[in-house]
């Protein structure tokens, strides 16, 4: 078995979820909404932290590279 980038190059590109979420500083409605998810900053981190990762640490670092190279 392929391991690797000769994996995902026979396996096709990786699905990619998307989720909308909104994050509030202060306050927060405390409605619910079907396609959005309303958080206060510091609720944040711990939401995101809950879903299993879906790159690899030199995926994130290709990414935050790019992205920083988009800036300047």
């Amino acid at each position: 078995m392929a391991y690797g980038r000769d994996a995902r190059a026979s396996l096709g590109e990786k699905k990619l979820p998307i989720w909308n979420i909104v994050a509030m500083i202060n306050n927060k409605p405390k409605e619910e909404f079907k396609y959005v998810t309303i958080k206060k900053l510091k609720e944040l981190n711990g939401y995101i932290d809950s879903f299993e990762p879906i790159f690899d640490d030199n995926e994130v670092k290709m990414i935050s590279n790019y992205l920083i190279k988009m800036k300047n």
